[in-house]
C-alpha cells in the first residue's frame, strides 16, 4: 500500500560533520529558546506545539549524534524536521516564521558549501504507493527546499498585515 524506503545515516559520515552539526544545532536551539522566552505571549497553542516538537527534535538529534549513536532516531528526527518546515507555514507567528526562514537559508547555504549534500548524510525520501515508486532526486530535494525560500517570505509578508 504505502511504504517509505528508508536509508539510514552512516556513523562515519556524521562523525565527519560533528564539528558542524553540534555548533549549528546548538545555535538554533539557543535562538529558538530565546525567541520563545521573549515572544511567548504571541505564541498560540499551535505555535507552542510546534516549538515543543522542534525542541524535542533538536535534542533527540543531538543525543543520537553525540551521546549514543542511533541512526533510527537521527533518520526520523530529520524526516520530522523536513515535515515541520512545511507545517510551520500554517502558523501566523512572525517570530516562529522568521526563525524557520533563517533555518532554511542556513540549510541552503550548508548545501551549497557542502556540494549539495546534507550534513546528515543522504537520507532517502523514496516512497512506494500501491506499487508505484517515487524516487527522490537531488533536483526534487532542491525544489522542495527552494519552494520554501519563496513561501516563507510571502507568509511573513501576509502575516504582518
Amino acid at each position: 500500500m504505502f511504504k517509505i524506503k528508508s536509508k539510514k545515516p552512516r556513523e562515519s559520515y556524521i562523525s565527519k560533520f560533528k564539528n558542524v552539526i553540534c555548533p549549528l544545532l546548538s545555535f538554533f536551539f539557543v535562538v529558538l529558546i530565546i525567541l520563545f522566552i521573549k515572544f511567548k505571549n504571541t505564541f498560540s497553542s499551535f505555535d507552542k506545539g510546534l516549538f515543543y516538537i522542534t525542541v524535542i527534535s533538536q535534542l533527540l538529534t543531538l543525543y543520537s549524534c553525540f551521546v549514543k549513536w542511533s541512526p533510527n532516531i537521527l533518520m526520523y528526527t530529520h524526516y520530522l524536521f523536513v515535515i515541520m518546515l512545511y507545517i510551520v507555514l500554517f502558523s501566523n507567528n512572525i517570530s516562529l516564521l522568521s526563525y524557520y526562514l533563517l533555518v532554511i537559508v542556513c540549510v541552503i547555504l550548508g548545501w551549497k558549501l557542502n556540494n549539495n549534500v546534507c550534513v546528515f548524510d543522504k537520507l532517502s525520501w523514496d516512497i512506494e504507493i500501491m506499487g508505484y515508486e517515487i524516487k527522490n532526486t537531488r533536483s526534487r530535494s532542491a525544489f522542495m527546499i527552494y519552494i520554501l525560500i519563496i513561501a516563507y517570505p510571502l507568509k511573513l509578508f501576509y502575516s504582518m498585515k
